[in-house]
C-alpha cells in the first residue's frame, strides 16, 4: 500500500498504544516516520517489530523542553524532509 508514499510522519507517543498502531498503520502505507516517544525500550521493540530501518527516525525523549522542540523543527524536520 502506498497512500502515504512520499509523505513524512511524526507520532508522538508512537512506540505505544494507539501511537504505535498509527505509526504502524503510517508505516505500511509508505510514510517515512518520525517516532518520538519516552520509553527507549518500547522505540528499541517497535523498530524490530516493524523489522526495518529504512524511513524510520526514532527519537527518545526524557522531556521536551522548548529549545529542544524548537530545535527539532528548525533542525531536525528539514534533514528527514531532504
Amino acid at each position: 500500500m502506498t497512500r502515504l508514499k512520499n509523505k513524512v510522519s511524526i507520532i508522538t507517543g508512537g512506540a505505544s498504544g494507539i501511537g504505535e498502531a498509527i505509526s504502524k498503520i503510517f508505516y505500511q502505507e509508505g510514510s517515512k516516520i518520525c517516532v518520538i516517544d519516552n520509553n527507549s525500550d518500547k522505540l528499541e521493540t517497535f523498530e524490530k517489530s516493524i523489522n526495518s530501518k529504512d524511513n524510520l527516525l526514532k527519537i527518545f525523549v526524557k522531556l521536551m523542553l522548548n529549545i529542544l522542540f524548537d530545535f527539532f523543527l528548525k533542525v531536525t524536520i528539514p534533514s528527514i524532509l531532504a
